[in-house]
């Protein structure tokens, strides 16, 4: 069964050649451009030519990009979410240290801190 990411691919594959499809396809499942290169038989300038010069191929590619971007962050989020979910839980408890440590390694004390201090500065003048 194929990666869903391989098979996003081979839909906006549609329509290239042979040597495009698998370059592409072998991108989309996490290839470096010299691997994909390799696998489509043709060499790393090439894909990235096809990539700056191909209209077709640059859309694909492109539209591959924006769905596995789209993809990544959703899952960010639902990661953030149960970060949420744990500091909530960890205050809720009484647990301070659990939610203070989960804080400051996602840098949300320090970003705070920052704001507080700059809003304190320009209120100043």
């Amino acid at each position: 069964m194929p990666k869903p990411s391989s098979h996003r691919a081979k839909v906006f594959a549609i329509g290239l050649s042979l040597e495009k499809r698998k370059a592409l396809e072998s991108m989309c499942s996490g290839d470096s451009a010299a691997t994909s290169a390799r696998r489509a038989g043709v060499s790393r300038t090439t894909i990235y030519r096809w990539i700056s010069e191909d209209p077709d191929f640059s859309h694909a590619y492109n539209e591959w990009h924006k769905a596995m971007t789209e993809c990544t962050r959703a899952k960010l989020m639902g990661i953030v979410d149960i970060a949420f979910q744990t500091i909530r839980t960890s205050v809720k408890n009484g647990d301070a240290k659990t939610a203070i440590r989960i804080l400051s390694s996602m840098d949300v004390l320090e970003s705070r801190h920052r704001s507080l201090e700059k809003e304190q500065h320009e209120h100043q003048f």
